[in-house]
Parts: structure tokens; sequence; C-alpha cells
């Protein structure tokens, strides 16, 4: 995926990819800070199978950390080059149309101007020419004779005037039908496969251009977001609930509930189980979406 943004070159791609490669790689950071937690506190223990476990997974945490670090770095060092390449594209333009406006850039145009006056005035001379050679030659008219006064004719009777004939009335023109256009925030949000109850609270007018904030106060309420939990196989889409009490990674979506399309889960994201993609759940009551801790909701 990062190969195919880097290649397309798009600032505001390679600015969505980073927020989204950043957040990812917090997530991971605390997931590999709590299973090396959780290996030293085994092994203090003498739990040694337990502990021999948490540390295979620490050690996956860990490389899919560094992975997402080194791909958040490769997204920063593309997004700081190509605004330093438009930045100097710019200028460039800039310079070029100052030389433009000089008396070197306007020269080409005068010649052309100069030259196409010049065919004019040469038409115009060879129509008036030819007008004056072709006139034929004046002929000196006839004296004309007398004629006889003409006898008086009788005045012709008064015809009747023909009546006026009623206009047609106009008819009305036909009104043209709207056409129904889409957003192309529905468009989006139906490609990927998400409910229509659900579309219908994400693409609303945004009231935040910020990156979605993630939200560690258990029992705090949240209009719109997302919430998943360690060693998790899917993420819940959720609205007008309550941060779990117990350790989550709970995102805050209000006011910026559009930026859930750009989410990593739908697209790169594996989860830390089985490397498969997230399973995204729109409530907890569908089968295969029971969460492993109690979410609360509250009143719309």
């Amino acid at each position: 995926m990062i190969e195919d943004i880097l290649k397309n070159a798009n600032e505001e791609a390679i600015e969505r990819a980073l927020h989204a490669a950043k957040a990812e790689r917090d997530m991971l950071k605390a997931s590999v800070d709590k299973a090396k937690a959780d290996h030293e506190t085994l092994k203090a223990s003498g739990k040694k199978a337990e502990a021999s476990a948490k540390l295979t997974e620490y050690s996956a945490l860990k490389t899919a950390w560094n992975t997402k670090k080194q791909e958040t770095s490769e997204l920063q060092k593309a997004l700081t080059t190509l605004r330093a390449a438009k930045k100097a594209t710019t200028s460039q333009e800039k310079n070029v149309w100052q030389k433009i406006k000089g008396w070197r850039g306007w020269t080409p145009i005068l010649v052309v101007l100069v030259c196409m006056c010049l065919l004019l005035g040469t038409s115009v001379l060879w129509w008036t020419l030819r007008g004056k050679i072709n006139e034929p030659p004046a002929v000196e008219a006839p004296t004309p004779t007398a004629q006889p006064e003409p006898t008086a004719q009788p005045e012709p009777t008064a015809q009747p005037e023909p009546t006026a004939q009623p206009e047609p009335t106009a008819q009305p023109e036909p009104t043209a039908q709207p056409s129904v256009v889409e957003d192309p925030c529905t468009i989006k949000a139906r490609e990927l496969a998400i409910p229509e109850d659900v579309i219908k609270k994400i693409c609303i007018p945004q009231t935040s251009d910020l990156p979605p904030l993630r939200n560690k106060v258990g029992g705090e309420k949240i209009h719109f977001g997302s919430t998943t939990f360690n060693a998790e196989t899917r993420v819940w889409v959720l609205s007008n609930f309550y941060v779990p009490n117990h350790e989550s990674y709970t995102f805050d979506h209000t006011g910026r509930e559009q930026r859930i399309l750009e989410a990593d889960f739908y697209f790169s994201a594996r989860n830390p189980v089985n490397g498969e993609a997230f399973t995204v759940c729109y409530d907890t009551v569908s089968e295969g979406c029971e969460p492993p801790y109690y979410i609360a909701f509250w009143g719309d």
C-alpha cells in the first residue's frame, strides 16, 4: 500500500496515510509495552511456559511496531520531499511568468500583430483596385421626350380593414427534473460495506479537520468513534457509548466522523493475533461481535 501511495505522489493521500500509520504505531507501542510488562510479571512468578508464550507475543509485536515505525518515517520523508518539490515548481512558474511579462516575452506577439495588420491592409488595397478596374464605363443618358399627361383615374373604394386575430397563448415550458447525485462520502462508505444507518451518522457536516483523538479515560462519553482491546481480531465502530473501564484503544471521531473512512483497519492493518485483516463490528450483539469486556451505551 505504501509503495502505491509514494508512486502516485499525492500529498493528501500521503498525509492521510501518515496520520493512520502514526495511530497504528502508537497502538502497537502500547501493546509492546504491555506484553513486556506481562512477560516480566510471569517470569517473576515462575510461570515459565506462559512467560515464554508472552515473550513470543512481545517479539512479534515489537517487530510489527518497528515495521510501522519505519513506514511512518518513510511517509514523513516522502511528504517533506513532495512539499519541497511543489514549492520549487511554484517558484519556477513564477519566474517564467515574470519573463513573459518582460519585453522579450512580448516581442513574438508584437511581430504576429504587425504581420496581421500588413496582411489586412494588402487585402483591402487589392479589393479596392479590383473594384475600380472592373467598373463599367459611364454612358450618357438620352434626353427624355415629353409624355402626355395621364387622364384622371377614379379613386378606389375603401376596403374594410381585416379583423384582428387573437394572439396564441404562450404554453408553459416543462420544468426540468433535478438529477439525484450521491455525495462521495456515501459512495465510499457503501464500497466499505458499512450499514446504511451507520452511513447516516458518518456522512454529516464536519466541524474539525484534525485526526481522531485517542481517549484513555474509562466511562467518558463518545458520540461516535471506534474501540478495540489487546490481543483482539475485531474493531467496534459505535455511537453513543462510554469508554470501557478495561484498558482499550478508543478513538473519538466526534465532529470528524468521515475520518473513520480512512481508518487503517479498513485497508492494510492486520490484527496482532493471527495476522489477518480486522473484523469490523457495528454493534455488540450480533454473532461474532460480542466484546470480551462490557461496553455501556447512553441514550440518543
